[in-house]
């Protein structure tokens, strides 16, 4: 029953995030959308770093690549 209650609490905490986080996105847009834009680049050069980093390395299995 513990975890239940703790479960819920958790659950109810992460939609209240979640509808802040809208909040915020819609009452701040250009904000929001330069916050999203400088978070994919970062993403997208991370991702290619490490597929870079993967094509170089000496992976006997082919996993990385």
């Amino acid at each position: 029953m513990r975890f239940i209650k703790r479960a819920k609490a958790a659950y109810i905490s992460t939609c209240a995030a979640i509808a802040v986080i809208g909040l915020i996105l819609i009452l701040f847009p250009e904000i929001s959308m330069l916050a999203v834009c400088y978070i994919l680049g970062i993403a997208a050069i991370v991702f290619g770093i490490v597929k870079i980093t993967g094509y170089f390395s000496a992976d006997p299995y082919g996993l990385a690549f």
